[in-house]
């Protein structure tokens, strides 16, 4: 066995080599990898920082947000809430609007208080203490102590009314007489108040007070009796000759008349015809 002279340890000391002493030994291809997986590393740590940074800073606005995902998972809860609302209203709607019915209040009887203020009435004096003496004095008198001064009299009755007679009747005084209408116009004045139309002519006319023709509306006028000018009868509607049509004319008459079509005898029609 030999002998170590020098006094060094048995065995030697393993050297520690440092990491670019140990990079030297690697190949390039890995230490490429290595370097990348470090920037990517150092990039997720960097993003996890930063998003730290951005959930401090914009608090209010994550938990907007975070409620905005919470109704939108809860969607189905809350939709079925408001359809209960909505349903529960319009129930309530349909009940008082259809099934409610209020019932008559009951009127109540209120005693109000007595009036402080109300006029004096004046009673009769009592009877005084001497009444029972079989005497009439002091101041007694027939309604104070019947007893003393005995039974008052009965009041006069009422002298009799004589019986009220109703005056006569008398008659209606005579209508007052009237004046007649003024002279005429025109030439076919003697016919006036009735319904006339010309041969050739569909037309109806009435002839006016003083001689001239107005055209009759035959949708609107009707006369004092009710009759429509479409009811009238045609025996009522006479045909006269076409040479009165230049006549003087009128305005047309339209709605309520205040009398009824005249009648005229052969003998009135006859120069007209």
């Amino acid at each position: 066995m030999p002998i170590n002279l020098l006094g060094e340890p048995k065995h030697p000391i393993k050297k520690i080599e440092t990491p670019e002493e140990v990079a030297m030994h690697i190949p390039a291809k890995e230490l490429k990898k290595i370097e990348k997986t470090k920037k990517k590393t150092a990039k997720i740590e960097a993003k996890k920082k930063a998003a730290i940074v951005k959930k401090e800073a914009l608090a209010e606005v994550n938990l907007i947000k975070a409620f905005k995902k919470y109704v939108w998972k809860r969607r189905l809860t809350f939709s079925a809430l408001i359809v209960i609302i909505i349903l529960m209203a319009g129930s309530v709607f349909a009940y008082f609007t259809f099934f409610y019915k209020p019932q008559p209040k009951i009127a109540q009887n209120i005693n109000k208080p007595i009036a402080a203020n109300l006029p004096i009435v004046n009673l009769p004096p009592t009877p005084l203490a001497y009444c029972g003496d079989n005497l009439c004095n002091n101041n007694e008198t027939c309604s104070l102590c019947p007893n003393d001064c005995g039974s008052c009299p009965l009041p006069p009755s009422p002298p009799e009314t004589p019986p009220i007679i109703p005056p006569p009747i008398m008659p209606p005084p005579p209508p007052p007489v009237t004046t007649p209408p003024p002279l005429p116009d025109t030439e076919l004045a003697t016919l006036r108040g009735a319904l006339v139309r010309f041969g050739g002519d569909s037309n109806i006319y009435l002839i006016e007070l003083n001689g001239e023709l107005r055209k009759v509306d035959m949708q609107s006028v009707y006369f004092k009796d009710g009759e429509k000018i479409s009811e009238i009868k045609p025996i009522l509607i006479y045909t006269i000759s076409d040479r009165f049509k230049n006549v003087r004319k009128g305005k047309g008459v339209i709605g309520y008349v205040d009398w009824d079509p005249r009648i005229l005898s052969p003998e009135e029609l006859a120069f007209f015809q």
